[in-house]
C-alpha cells in the first residue's frame, strides 16, 4: 500500500510525504516513509519552454559535443541544436522532474529522506500533531519490519494517510496562495 499526503509549505517548497507499507519487491514488508518536494515557483507552458531554452543555452553538459560538432559541420547553429532537443525531448524533460499542478508546473527539487523542521513550515496542511507523529515514525521506524512496529502506532499512521492528497490537491489546500502563483505566472 502506497499513500501520499501533502503536509505543508516552507519558504521555498511544498512537501509531499509518501507512506508505503507493502512493497511488491519486498515480501518482508518494511515501513517506508519518504518525502518529495516541489519548488514554490510555478510557471506555465510558455515559461517552461523559456526556462528549458535558457538551461540548454547555458548548460554544456546537456549539449553533447559530438552532436553539436555534427550540427556545425552541417552549417547549423547552437540555436538549431537547442530547437532539435526541445522538439525531440520536450521542455519538461530538459528541466528534469516536472510536476503539473492545475494549469501550471513546478520542478521536483528533492526526494527521499527529506524532512524540514517544523519551524521551517510557513503553512502546515494537516494537524501539527499528525505531522509530528509522522516525523517520529519516520525517524524511528523507516525501513523497519512492519511486524515489529506497535499496531496502534501503525494504525494511527495509516489513518493519517487515509485522506490521500497529491500535488494537484495543493490547489485546494492553499487556494489563495496558489491563485497568487497563477497570477504571477501570467504576468
Amino acid at each position: 500500500m502506497k499513500n501520499t499526503l501533502i503536509v505543508g509549505r516552507t519558504e521555498d517548497e511544498i512537501l509531499r510525504v509518501e507512506l508505503e507499507t507493502e512493497q511488491e519487491y519486498n515480501k518482508e514488508n518494511h515501513l517506508s516513509l519518504c518525502g518529495t518536494s516541489i519548488e514554490d515557483e510555478f510557471f506555465n507552458d510558455e515559461q517552461g519552454d523559456e526556462k528549458a531554452r535558457d538551461n540548454l543555452d547555458s548548460c554544456e553538459d546537456y549539449l553533447e559535443k559530438e552532436q553539436i560538432v555534427q550540427f556545425w559541420e552541417m552549417g547549423k547553429k547552437k540555436e538549431d541544436y537547442i530547437e532539435e532537443v526541445l522538439n525531440t525531448d520536450g521542455w519538461q524533460h530538459v528541466l528534469g522532474d516536472v510536476e503539473e499542478i492545475g494549469d501550471l508546473y513546478s520542478i521536483i527539487v528533492s526526494g527521499g529522506q527529506h524532512q524540514p523542521k517544523l519551524k521551517e513550515f510557513v503553512k502546515i496542511y494537516i494537524k501539527e500533531d499528525d505531522l509530528k507523529f509522522i516525523w517520529v515514525m519516520w525517524n524511528k521506524y523507516h525501513l523497519k519490519d512492519i511486524k515489529k512496529i506497535p499496531k496502534e502506532k501503525l494504525d494511527r499512521l495509516k489513518e493519517i494517510f487515509k485522506e490521500q492528497t497529491n500535488f494537484n490537491d495543493f490547489i485546494n489546500l492553499d487556494s489563495e496562495w496558489y491563485a497568487q502563483q497563477v497570477e504571477n505566472a501570467r504576468s
